[in-house]
């Protein structure tokens, strides 16, 4: 699953799948309102992205209810998630929104159960969050690499999707997490989980004409 906080608006990542380049971009924050799901090869990983409208603070969110769907839409992708993206600004660096957000992934587990439950899915409580923090062209990201591990949520992998720069150490970490269930499918269904691409599949970073949504 894929999101950060709205305000940063971000432009949305995207796999360079061969068959489906779709995705959602914009400079605007809050595009993404509801979720986008799809199949996407990572360096030979097939993998399904979930990316999500992104979460708010409780006091936002109590204010739209259009907040507080896209909220439920994050608690029901995480339910349906063996690893969760949590993708920050690099540029800008961690904000008190980026904070908070970390800390309601963090304990929020009660959230997804719910859905846990109505989707009768096995995914674990303890969903693995793996930092990210894009647009950190050739690998800088200023003064900010001490204020990501005041996220609790580990390591962050540095990278650039516009440069295309740190995707091995994103896919190290992808595999790490969940590459043992991509080997048990491939043992039930040989040729289902992992696929032959020649080259690593690699992110992109798009921008929209203003306007457009």
């Amino acid at each position: 699953t894929l999101f950060n906080r709205l305000q940063s608006g971000t432009r949305k990542q995207k796999k360079k799948n061969p068959v489906d380049h779709k995705a959602i971009v914009s400079n605007r924050a809050g595009t993404t309102r509801d979720r986008k799901d799809a199949l996407a090869v990572f360096g030979g990983m097939l993998l399904r992205v979930i990316d999500t409208g992104g979460l708010e603070t409780p006091n936002e969110t109590l204010k739209s209810t259009l907040l507080q769907s896209m909220q439920e839409q994050v608690w029901k992708a995480i339910a349906e998630a063996q690893a969760i993206l949590f993708v920050i600004d690099a540029q800008e660096g961690v904000t008190p929104t980026d904070v908070h957000i970390a800390q309601m992934l963090r304990e929020g587990a009660g959230n997804a159960d719910k859905y846990r439950e109505l989707f009768k899915t096995n995914t674990p409580k303890e969903v693995p969050i793996i930092l990210i923090a894009n647009k950190a062209e050739n690998a800088f990201i200023g003064p900010y690499l001490n204020d990501c591990y005041e996220l609790g949520v580990g390591d962050p992998v540095i990278m650039s999707a516009k440069q295309n720069q740190g995707t091995e150490e994103l896919y190290d970490r992808l595999f790490l997490e969940v590459g043992h269930l991509q080997q048990k499918e491939e043992e039930i269904n040989p040729g289902t989980a992992f696929m032959d691409t020649g080259d690593p599949m690699l992110l992109e970073d798009e921008e929209e004409e203003p306007g457009e949504e």
